[in-house]
Order: structure tokens, then sequence, then C-alpha cells
């Protein structure tokens, strides 16, 4: 018997007996005991789902569909911010980065034409730009037979600088006309190599795409020897050929020109970052 037919049994009753004499006459019998126990449970759940109802309805956080763990959740996108030297992640960003210019240089070192093939000629351009303290990723200007600076590159939209600070082009439309405004002839440690006899291996047009004067590239930089050819550039020039000047034999020592790929804002703060955290400076 529930509770509800108590209470109706309660109202039938002469004197208007209530409900809580009618649990204490219960009470009274041994046979009916359990079944008081059983009413008293009942009355207690009751009371219980009063309280949850009007905690309910003045605090709509514990509804269930609003408990903690219980609410629908998006997948956070990844954002991307526009700045000018390419796409760079950073989460919740709602305007453009604003970032410095692009670092160019030329390798202070020489290399024959056996560079390990274009990750190999990556892995030293970003060598000598760590070595000398200089951030970012950085990309050799070098093409094979199935890659070049116009497929693999990020093109910038700001200008493309040397470590010292010269501006070689505005923007990648300007990098890829045909001519310079200032020649790449600073290495990543600040020395000059401007000499017409200094040379760079790149197989590479003007406008990016890989061809040079006998479209050779030393079997795709995979070999130094003597009887093989790769494209060169010179490096003092500031014309088409900067990039597409000549082609040698592979055991020649040339230099190579490094591309920054990827901008930062404050390119000298970085590197005072860098020197903090290797306990220098």
């Amino acid at each position: 018997m529930v509770g509800h037919r108590f209470d109706r049994l309660a109202r039938q009753l002469s004197g208007g007996v209530s409900r809580r004499i009618i649990l204490c006459l219960l009470a009274a019998f041994p046979a009916a005991a359990g079944l008081a126990d059983l009413l008293d449970e009942d009355v207690e759940a009751g009371r219980r789902r009063q309280r949850r109802r009007a905690r309910h309805r003045h605090h709509p956080g514990h509804r269930k569909e609003n408990r903690k763990g219980k609410r629908k959740r998006c997948r956070r996108k990844t954002k991307f911010c526009a700045n000018r030297c390419g796409p760079v992640k950073k989460k919740g960003c709602k305007k453009p980065l604003n970032c410095g210019p692009c670092r160019v240089f030329v390798t202070s070192t020489t290399q024959d034409g056996n560079l390990g093939r274009l990750g190999g000629a990556d892995a030293i351009c970003q060598a000598l730009a760590k070595d000398a303290g200089l951030p970012g990723t950085y990309l050799a200007w070098l093409s094979d037979e199935t890659q070049s600076p116009a497929t693999r590159f990020t093109r910038s939209s700001g200008p493309y600088q040397l470590v010292n600070g010269a501006t070689i082009a505005n923007d990648w439309t300007d990098l890829t006309d045909g001519t310079l405004d200032t020649a790449i002839t600073v290495a990543e440690t600040g020395a000059t190599f401007d000499d017409l006899g200094f040379r760079s291996w790149t197989h590479t047009l003007a406008d990016g795409a890989a061809g040079g004067v006998l479209n050779e590239h030393c079997e795709n930089w995979s070999t130094g020897a003597n009887g093989a050819n790769g494209d060169e550039g010179q490096v003092a020039a500031t014309t088409d050929n900067w990039t597409d000047f000549a082609s040698g034999t592979c055991n020649n020592l040339f230099h190579l020109y490094c591309f920054q790929q990827s901008c930062v804002a404050d390119p000298a703060a970085e590197g005072r970052k860098r020197l903090g955290s290797n306990g220098h400076g």
C-alpha cells in the first residue's frame, strides 16, 4: 500500500484522524511495523523530491543537461594568423600578427654539388642560422628535378631582408620579378662576399621555378664529381644572374642562398631570448 492510499484512508476515517496517528497505530502492531517503516521511507522520499525540484527551479545549473561533464563540447579548431612571412599557428588570434621581415643570407661556407639532396642543403642553412642566433626556419634557394622554391617556399607578402637590414625585395612577387634591390652578399655571420667571382648553387630561374643554363643539378645534388654539372648563380649580381648565371662542374665549391620561411615580431628580441636560454649574454 503506497502513501497516497493511506492519505485517502485517513480522510475517510472519522474525526479527521491524521496520517501521523495512523502510522503510530500501525507501529503498535508487530505485524504492521514493517509497513509503517515503508510508509516513513515513502514520506521522506517525497520530501527529497520536493527539495530537488525547488533547487532546480532556483539553480538552472543543477539541471541534468547543465551538469559538469554532461555539457556538449565543440571541437576547438586550429586558427591561423595571417602574417607577412607565411601562416603561423596561434590559438584564438583575431588579427594579423605584426611580423618582421624574412631574413636572407648567403652561406659563409662553401660546398661541392653533393649537398645531400634538397634536404641536406636545407639542413646546412638551418644549422648556420642556428649557430648565428637567427630565429626561424630556413630553406635553401635550390631546385632539383621535382621541386623548386616556387613549390616549396612560403611566399611572403612582406619584405625579404639581409641580416644587416638591407632589403632585397618587398615581397615574393618582387623577389621573383627578375631583379633584386640589393645583392645577397651578406652571410649569416655578417661577413660580406661581394666579389664577382663568388657563385651559389641554384638550378633555379629568377621566377623561382627549376631550370638554368644547362638545366643541370648535380644529379639532384647528390654528387660532387667532376663529370657532372650544376646550374649556378652569381652572388654579387642584382639582375637575374643572381640565380641563373652559368653552370659548373659539381666538384666546385660554391655557396648557398638561405631564405627564412617563418618570421618573428622582433628578431633581435628572439636572439636575446635564445642567448639567455643557453646561459650566455
